[in-house]
């Protein structure tokens, strides 16, 4: 499994090689892993983890790892966060989109400002 670390990414202007860049959204294959890095997702972008064509991609953010959502994320994965200082500031949407079941864990908590589900499958929480 292709697994990619992020030290830092702006949904408009990207510098991984990792990530393909389509139009105004970012594909991530494999393994996605925000290990420290800030994310921004800029109004009218989309970070796209994984797409129904790849097989499960996972959302990982790490120890000091955040994410300014202002666009769309959509993460057809696990959703884990493991950094106490919370993952989020901004008002856009995060989406599980998934074919099979998603999970939503890591050793801390995520308040989402919005969530979308549209997992046939199931969504859960998991405590860690």
């Amino acid at each position: 499994m292709k697994k990619l670390y992020v030290k830092e990414i702006f949904a408009s202007i990207v510098i991984l090689s990792a990530c393909i860049i389509t139009g105004n959204a970012v594909f991530a294959q494999g393994q996605f892993i925000n290990n420290g890095a800030k994310i921004t997702i800029n109004s009218g972008t989309s970070l796209i983890v994984g797409d129904n064509s790849t097989g499960n991609v996972d959302f990982v953010n790490e120890s000091g790892g955040s994410v300014a959502n202002n666009g769309s994320m959509y993460v057809n994965g696990d959703w884990e966060n493991n950094d106490a200082g919370g993952v989020f500031s901004g008002t856009g949407t995060v989406n599980l989109n998934g074919t099979s079941a998603q999970n939503i864990q890591g050793s801390d908590k995520t308040n989402f400002y919005n969530l979308v589900l549209t997992n046939a499958a199931k969504t859960m929480q998991v405590d860690a």
